[in-house]
Formats: C-alpha cells, sequence, structure tokens
C-alpha cells in the first residue's frame, strides 16, 4: 500500500513537471546539453523524469548545496545529490528577501521577451523610459477604465503593451472579439473601440490570442487587468494611472548614481556578490563568469548570446557608473529601444547596494593587471 502511494505520488510530479515542460515557455527554448557545472546527482535525478532540460534552466542558488531548476515560470529547487526536490519560496530571513520571487521575475521577464514585438498591441510614449504589460480582457470594467488613462501614461514616458487575456476563456464571445482586434488593419483604433463600446469588425486570421491566454495561465493571471513591470515584478487589478506613473515614470538619466564606485576590496560585500551572481546570473554568463559559447556572434533572431564576466570579455572595458546603470536599467538605457538583449534591468529585483556587491565580486575575480587597467584607464582614478 505504501509503495502504491509512492508511485502514484511520483506519477503526479511527473505529469506535473511534464505539463510545464511541453507549456512551450522554457527559457532559451531549445533543449541543449546538460551545462558542465551541473553535479551528475542532479542530472541523473532528474532524467530519472524523463526530462530533457534546458543547460541555462539549472543554476547553482544563493545556498551552498541546493541549485535552482526553472521549467518555465516554475521554480524548483534540488538538493546537490539530487535526493531533495522543493517547490516553495525560500525566504532570506536576513534580508528580508524572497530568493524565489527574484526567480520568478526574470523567467517572467524571459517569457515576456521571447514574444515577437509585434504580437503586442502597442501603445508607445514618445520618449520611452519605462515599460508596462497588461493582460487584458476587453469587457472588465477595470481593463477599459485602464485603457482610458493610456495617454496619461504615454506622456509620463510609460509605454503600454496589452497582451490579450480573455477571462472566459477560448470558447467565450469575448475571445473572438479579441480575434478580431489582433487580426485588424488598425489594432489600436479596434482595441479602443471595443473598450469604450464600439464596434469591431470581426474577423479571423493567424493570430496569437491562444499563446498569450495561456502564458497569462502561467504567470499566473487570476483577474484582469493584470499588469507586469519592467522588472517582472507582477501587480494584479486596476492602478490609477497617477501612481504607475510614480512608480515607473522616473527619468533613468536623474536617477543614474555618478558616485558608484565598486568594493572589489572588501571581503564582505565580495561574498555577497558571489552569492547574489549565481543566483541571478550564472545561469547566463556561466558560474566561472565564462559566458556563453559563441558570445559574440548574434543568433538567427539577431540576439548576442551572454557574454563573459571574466578577462577576456569586455566588462571591464566600462566604468563602474556605466556597468552599474547597464545592471540596474537594462542595455537599452544606453543601446536604446531598439536594441535586441535578453538583459533585463535590475531595478526592483536587486538594491543598488545588491548590484554594487555583484558588479565587486565580478571585478574582483580579474587579474590584477586587468584591475590596474580599469581603475587608472576606465574609472580614471
Amino acid at each position: 500500500m505504501k509503495n502504491s502511494k509512492t508511485m502514484m505520488k511520483t506519477r503526479a510530479l511527473l505529469r506535473y513537471l511534464h505539463g510545464v515542460l511541453i507549456s512551450g515557455l522554457l527559457a532559451g527554448g531549445n533543449s541543449v546539453a546538460w551545462a558542465q557545472t551541473i553535479p551528475d546527482a542532479i542530472t541523473d535525478s532528474l532524467s530519472v523524469l524523463n526530462l530533457e532540460v534546458p543547460s541555462d534552466a539549472i543554476s547553482p542558488s544563493e545556498i551552498d548545496g541546493i541549485y535552482v531548476v526553472r521549467y518555465g515560470l516554475e521554480v524548483l529547487y534540488i538538493t546537490a545529490d539530487g535526493r531533495y526536490l522543493v517547490r516553495g519560496d525560500i525566504i532570506d530571513l536576513q534580508q528580508r528577501r524572497n530568493l524565489t520571487e527574484g526567480q520568478r521575475r526574470l523567467g517572467r521577464l524571459e517569457a515576456l521577451g521571447a514574444i515577437a514585438p509585434e504580437d503586442f498591441i502597442v501603445f508607445a510614449a514618445k520618449q520611452g523610459k519605462r515599460t508596462l504589460t497588461v493582460f487584458t480582457d476587453i469587457d472588465c470594467p477595470y481593463c477599459q477604465k485602464l485603457h482610458g488613462e493610456v495617454e496619461l501614461l504615454n506622456d509620463a514616458g510609460i509605454t503600454v503593451r496589452y497582451l490579450a487575456f480573455p477571462r472566459g476563456g477560448i470558447k467565450s464571445p469575448a475571445y473572438q472579439r479579441m480575434v478580431s482586434i489582433w487580426c485588424a488593419a488598425d489594432r489600436q483604433a479596434a482595441m479602443t473601440a471595443a473598450k469604450t463600446g464600439g464596434a469591431v469588425e470581426e474577423k479571423n486570421c493567424e493570430n496569437q490570442v491562444l499563446a498569450q491566454h495561456q502564458l497569462g495561465l502561467q504567470i499566473p493571471v487570476r483577474g484582469t487587468p493584470t499588469l507586469v513591470l519592467d522588472n517582472g515584478e507582477v501587480v494584479g487589478g486596476y492602478v490609477p494611472a497617477a501612481e504607475l506613473i510614480q512608480r515607473l515614470g522616473v527619468d533613468v538619466s536623474s536617477k543614474a548614481q555618478p558616485a558608484v564606485k565598486l568594493k572589489y576590496k572588501d571581503t564582505a560585500v565580495v561574498t555577497e556578490g558571489k552569492q547574489l551572481y549565481r543566483g541571478y546570473c550564472g545561469g547566463c554568463h556561466g558560474v566561472e563568469r565564462q559566458g556563453a559559447p559563441n558570445w559574440h556572434k548574434r543568433n538567427a533572431a539577431g540576439y548576442l548570446p551572454a557574454p563573459p564576466h571574466d578577462e577576456t570579455g569586455h566588462t571591464w572595458h566600462h566604468n563602474d557608473k556605466l556597468l552599474f546603470e547597464l545592471t540596474k536599467f537594462g542595455p537599452k538605457v544606453t543601446a536604446g529601444e531598439d536594441y535586441k538583449t535578453h538583459m533585463p534591468a535590475y531595478e526592483g529585483v536587486l538594491s543598488d547596494n545588491e548590484i554594487i556587491a555583484v558588479l565587486s565580486y565580478i571585478k574582483s575575480t580579474w587579474p590584477e593587471e586587468v584591475i590596474e587597467i580599469h581603475n587608472k584607464q576606465i574609472n580614471n582614478n
């Protein structure tokens, strides 16, 4: 009887993991070989579940002996010996920080980053500073109310991107109306008409409404509107434009901190930075900061793989202030909104001191001659 219950639990876990895997939301998309830094015990244990996992879906957590396993938007933990698999939040009580939520935010940003720009319905700010992604229905009163404030958000520099989430599901009248909106010649006008009681001509075409609804279920969207901020944070329900502007509409140039200085000789800061790097950066840039293979060549979609942070890369070519801004606000701050990158902004995910700690750790690993060049020629110290 005991063995029977164990088998039932194992099958349930298999169904759960397999269901998440086939959802198609895995970071990186294609299954590849296991990363060499992952202990064999972990790969062996997960192989029992008949799952092929992308190499960047597993990385060391901030806790020694525990690894993060990211399946789409799900965050799991597995011990280095492969014995224990845990689903739940890990809280750093000293820093009062939810480590798991940080991983979820990265997963959401990766999932949104995988969506083709043309599949959003975008109300763009003329001078875009921040981006707000909204899972919306067309019939919900608060979705309509938020849409009435989009112009205020745009004026404040906030670009609004809509994704479809018909609350009644794929068989609801709202679903077909949203298909018509996404198939309209002028999708912005169709969206506005639908949310202001106007008529929308019924149309059918190849569209992403179903895929967007499925993504919403993974986020998870529990009501509309659901907002995803550009740091990956989820905000459920309507938020007045004035509050959103206060929360997001900040001039990036005024937030830059000219006094930023990396503390690469401070052992405590470097130790903290190493743990944070493992949890937030190592999955893409490599635990040993070695970067992704062929990192200097764009892929077919036009994206550059994650570069190395050791002395072979170009991280040390940038001064402390620029490294801080690139990490906090994302590369688009300097390269422009059209720049193709999977690198998220860590504002709201990591504090300023945590970003400095990560960068301090990276710098501490460079050879002395590189550090000297960085200090004297790059930082002009």
